[in-house]
């Protein structure tokens, strides 16, 4: 292979010189690009632009309407569309990326290997400040007071989407809380009218919710990452689509030093991709979301011709990545109801005609499909990796943190710990148009620690009544999970087994609603928490 060094590319800045090495990958496969353990300030002057006016305001106080669409204009930090057989190896360095971009884009390439550096933004994505007063005014509306010191940007107008209260003693979220208007008191104090005090004595603001990812696999096969860090981003952290193959070794979504939170919202988040997605040795801690969410999308019938479907998926955001899902010819596509997600056939693609202007596409299918409900959906199970998460660890952030729908999956040796929802949560979810629901799924061997449930199981619809999770083993796992909940709940599963687990929560047992086949054997129960 081919190794050249970011020296060797000229420019008026860290970027113009990233960008030119970009350029030279692209064009030249079969090699390896070095940098040198330090700092590198990667501007761009329109996502700096982008930046200050979400603070300012300009795309109201929730920016993710305007910016999160198709058609929005963003911009690319080093962009590596079409390469092949190359690798950037960071030995050590820190690429600080200035304003609000795709820091990183793999899109159409093949054997991709980044590794061994640090992403982070010169102004994070979010604003961390003292807190200072909380209280109740005469009238009915609470405010706290909060110090952000140092920080730019800042506003009146500025979007409050979410304000996380802090223990930065215990490095942990005590709370979320929001506000409905901002005063400016005095310096960089600000009063957040509606805003309660969760506790903890420090503030984080989240100005967006989605965005660009900080890097994107899309139309990619065979991508690797190792050892890269991502310390914070306006959007989530890996976003992959459509994508075959991915190997995560050593990747951590964390907070930078002396900071609780990293990333606005999912750490990973992985849509429509085949072959095997592999997470180990990761390492999530402070994220907006979850850890991981892994999916295919269900699709809508918004026009039927004969034979031929016009699908579109409704999601409330779109794709994660603002990109068109769409199928393959020869996939096979599974129909269900929106109601309650029940498979109800499956039928084979014959024809597809993608369109990239009004994001829907046009299915034929070689078999003849039954009259469709008002709330049909299909959803590409070809479209599934299979997963592996092992030896990784999840901590201290929001949401879950793995979230499973696909199928073929292996969580073992894990450690998660978070006050939050769930740390494993199996779930198709109609609102989101997320699927499909899971079969052959294997939880061995994990720690599960503080989470209100520390594994569950349903179908998150209006409805659900059957089972549709299938071949579901839980074995040999440690749960120790809220005073007012079960350590494990299982709804709308079959053929699932739970063995040898050690159990601690604040009710005893296995919460089921509509199984069959689950079989328990050799758990050990303790009611009431240790700690």
């Amino acid at each position: 292979m081919n190794t050249i060094h970011i020296n060797q590319f000229n420019g008026g800045d860290d970027m113009a010189v990233f960008r030119a090495a970009a350029s030279y990958l692209c064009h030249n496969p079969g090699t390896t690009l070095l940098l040198d353990a330090t700092i590198y300030h990667l501007k761009d002057a329109r996502a700096v632009e982008l930046q200050r006016d979400i603070m300012r305001g300009k795309y109201t106080k929730d920016p993710e309407k305007l910016i999160f669409t198709y058609d929005f204009e963003y911009q690319i930090g080093i962009d590596l569309k079409g390469a092949e057989d190359i690798a950037i190896d960071g030995n050590g360095a820190t690429l600080v990326f200035d304003g609000f971009m795709e820091n990183i884009s793999c899109q159409f390439c093949k054997n991709v290997t980044l590794k061994n550096f640090t992403i982070d933004l010169e102004r994070a994505a979010f604003s961390r400040g003292k807190l200072l007063k909380s209280e109740k005014t005469a009238g009915p509306v609470p405010f706290i007071d909060v110090d952000f010191g140092s920080e730019p940007l800042l506003s009146c107008e500025m979007p409050t989407l979410r304000m996380l209260c802090v223990n930065t003693q215990a490095a942990e979220i005590c709370g979320v809380t929001k506000s409905s208007h901002t005063q400016h008191l005095r310096g960089n104090i600000y009063r957040f009218y509606g805003a309660e005090d969760c506790g903890g004595d420090e503030v984080y603001l989240t100005h967006t919710f989605h965005y660009r990812p900080s890097i994107l696999i899309y139309e990619a096969e065979n991508t690797e990452l190792h050892n890269i860090t991502v310390h914070t981003h306006c959007g989530m952290g890996v976003v992959g689509h459509r994508s075959h193959d991915v190997f995560l070794d050593g990747l951590k979504v964390v907070p930078r030093a002396g900071y609780c939170m990293s990333t606005n919202t999912d750490a990973t988040h992985f849509t429509s991709c085949t072959g095997l997605l592999r997470y180990v040795n990761c390492v999530f801690n402070g994220h907006g979301d979850d850890a991981s969410n892994v999916h295919t999308y269900y699709h809508s019938v918004i026009k039927q011709e004969g034979t031929r479907y016009t699908l579109q998926v409704k999601a409330p955001t779109g794709t994660h990545c603002s990109k068109l899902d769409y199928f393959n010819v020869g996939d096979k596509i599974e129909l269900c109801r929106f109601e309650d997600l029940t498979p109800a056939g499956v039928f084979t693609v014959k024809a597809v005609e993608p369109d990239f202007t009004n994001y829907t596409q046009i299915v034929e299918f070689l078999e003849d499909v039954p009259e469709l409900e008002e709330d049909a959906l299909f959803a590409d199970i070809c479209q599934l990796p299979r997963m592996e998460f092992l030896n990784c660890s999840v901590k201290k952030h929001l949401a879950r943190a793995i979230l499973v729908k696909t199928r073929d999956v292996l969580i073992e040796g894990n450690i998660l710990d978070c006050k939050s929802w769930a740390g494993i949560h199996v779930a198709a979810e109609a609102f989101w148009h997320e699927g499909v629901t899971t079969e052959n799924l294997i939880i061995r061997n994990n720690r599960i620690l503080n989470y209100d449930t520390g594994i569950s199981i349903e179908i998150a619809v209006a409805n659900p009544r059957k089972p549709v999770h299938k071949n579901i083993l839980i074995e040999n796992n440690y749960i120790e999970s809220g005073n007012d909940s079960y350590p494990i709940t299982v709804k709308c599963a079959e053929n699932l087994v739970i063995q040898n687990n050690e159990l601690r929560s604040g009710k005893k047992g296995i919460l089921r609603e509509n199984c069959v086949a689950v079989h328990e054997r050799n758990n050990v129960y303790v009611s009431g928490r240790l700690s």
